[in-house]
C-alpha cells in the first residue's frame, strides 16, 4: 500500500468524525523536504478555514505519532480544498 493510501485509511475516519472531507493526500519531497499534505473542505462543501486545518493538525498529529505510518522525517501541511481543481 502506498504512503499516502496509508495515511488516509488511517485519517479519514478521524477527520470525517469531525465534519470535515479529507479530499486528498500527498506526500512528496518540496525543496529537499518530505512533506505530508491533507487537503480538507466541511462535508457541506464549504471551504473550510485557517482555523479548521489547525484543529484537523491537532487531531491528527498524535494518531501519525502513534502509527509512524512514515518511515523518514516529514512536515505536515494542512490546506483548504480550492473551490475548483485544476
Amino acid at each position: 500500500m502506498k504512503t499516502t493510501q496509508t495515511v488516509e485509511a488511517l485519517l479519514r475516519p478521524v477527520v470525517t468524525g469531525m465534519g470535515y472531507e479529507l479530499d486528498e493526500v500527498e506526500f512528496q519531497k518540496e525543496q529537499g523536504n518530505w512533506v505530508l499534505t491533507l487537503y480538507i473542505e466541511h462535508q457541506d462543501g464549504r471551504s473550510a478555514t485557517i482555523d479548521d486545518c489547525e484543529a484537523v493538525s491537532r487531531a491528527v498529529d498524535p494518531i501519525l505519532d502513534e502509527a509512524d505510518p512514515i518511515e523518514q522525517a516529514y512536515y505536515l501541511n494542512r490546506h483548504r480544498q480550492a473551490a475548483q481543481k485544476g
